[in-house]
């Protein structure tokens, strides 16, 4: 094994576990020894601080400025993908438990933004197979977005429809002073009576504003 005053900056870096210790406003940056050492080597670190101080903060600087540019692509990414210019690529995964199709880094994250990708721990981002279904495995987000503000505008114009039609039953009940039929039901025998092959539940509304609930028993 080389000795200390044989070693590079690097070298020694890594054999006694070196790191920075900025020091606070005012002081000088300070090194963290991970390692024991004797008072001779002790003296060699102190004696090559700056050469090692130096060498720290380049291995910083790097890494930083890798930190950057890995931002930077990420960002232009994200931008590519909400553009469209870059195409999203779902892959269908067979597993032992759980099966579908997934999309990967930022893609998963933008589509779970608008509702229609998921994040299962242990697995991945899982888009929804109504998506792939419309279209394909190959799509852009402005398409799934477009189709999902469409698809959202239809189904709050459907139940402002049936609120509507359910207030207007109400609205029946009240001025005729009799219950007014909401809905139908068929459904397995709640038990209650013996061979019963199943239920028929009704909801009503009565005058009054409530909703009551019948159950007819069949064979």
């Amino acid at each position: 094994m080389k000795k200390i005053r044989e070693m590079t900056a690097e070298e020694t870096i890594e054999r006694y576990r070196i790191t920075l210790f900025p020091g606070q406003p005012g002081e000088a940056d300070k090194l963290r020894v991970s390692e024991k050492i004797t008072p001779e080597e002790r003296e060699v670190l102190v004696s090559r601080k700056a050469e090692i101080l130096a060498e720290l903060k380049r291995r910083q600087a790097e890494e930083e400025r890798r930190q950057a540019e890995e931002i930077a692509r990420e960002k232009a990414t994200i931008k590519a993908i909400e553009s469209g210019e870059q195409i999203i690529v779902a892959e269908y995964y067979d597993g032992e438990y759980l099966s579908g199709y997934q999309v990967f880094g930022v893609a998963g994250e933008l589509l779970a933004d608008i509702g229609v990708a998921e994040y299962v721990e242990g697995w991945g981002w899982r888009v929804n197979d109504t998506i792939v279904k419309k279209f394909g495995t190959e799509f852009t987000l402005p398409q799934v977005r477009e189709y999902m503000e469409a698809f959202c505008k239809a189904k709050k114009a459907e139940e402002a429809k049936k609120e509507t039609e359910l207030q207007a039953k109400f609205e029946e009940a009240r001025k005729s002073g009799k219950p007014v039929l909401l809905q139908v039901n068929v459904t397995q025998c709640d038990g209650s009576v013996e061979e019963c092959s199943g239920d028929i539940i009704e909801r009503f509304a009565l005058p009054d504003g409530s909703v009551k609930e019948t159950r007819t028993h069949t064979w």
